[in-house]
């Protein structure tokens, strides 16, 4: 079964957008924001299903895509993507370019608005904030308890977020255009969560 085309679009999205805060971009990195998206796209009232992908959870509590990791190989093997020997990977010339063309394919450009905000909250956080404050988050702050096969996000998951989200939405303007700043506040609550617990103790 091929990937989705919609995480052909995004791989390049991500890396394009995260290179502004990062330079370059570590592929474990790339699919934490890329779930961040698709929470953002859920936030804004968006089913699940239709972000074009799922995630499932690695062992150490990342978020990962195959379909988006498919896509990211597929971008370096092709030059439009650049990968270290670490495995940190930037945009080339090419694929900056490749980029640019296919955004003028607005089926696979669906998920845009979401990305652009996910990748915003990294220049307002530090990405290891956002790692630590996503593993608080409804899905992945059950990892001990996860099937590594169980694709998310998941109805359990679901629950424990939509009381957040409810109370963020009532706590924001109404007209906000830019996901980022819903983003940001929802990633420092949960950030401090732990913290507010071992205070309640």
């Amino acid at each position: 079964m091929l990937p989705s085309p919609r995480s052909f679009y995004d791989a390049l999205a991500l890396c394009s957008r995260l290179e502004v805060a990062l330079e370059s971009v570590a592929r474990a990195e790339i699919h934490l924001v890329a779930y961040l998206a698709s929470l953002l796209a859920i936030y804004s009232g968006q089913p699940s299903s239709e972000w074009g992908y799922r995630f499932a959870v690695t062992p150490d509590g990342y978020p990962f895509s195959p379909d988006l990791d498919e896509a990211l190989g597929y971008w370096i093997k092709s030059g439009r993507l650049l990968a270290d020997a670490d495995g940190y990977v930037r945009m080339s010339e090419d694929g900056t370019e490749e980029f640019e063309r296919l955004g003028i394919l607005s089926e696979i450009r669906r998920n845009e608005k979401f990305v652009h905000g996910a990748c915003g909250s990294v220049l307002a956080m530090p990405i290891g904030l956002i790692r630590e404050a996503l593993g608080h988050e409804g899905d992945l702050q059950r990892v001990p308890h996860v099937s590594h096969a169980e694709l998310l996000p998941t109805e359990v998951g679901s629950e424990l977020r939509r009381e957040q989200f409810i109370a963020l939405r009532h706590s924001l303007p109404l007209d906000l255009k830019d996901l980022m700043t819903p983003a940001v506040v929802w990633l420092s609550y949960l950030a401090e969560t732990p913290l507010q617990s071992r205070r309640g103790a």
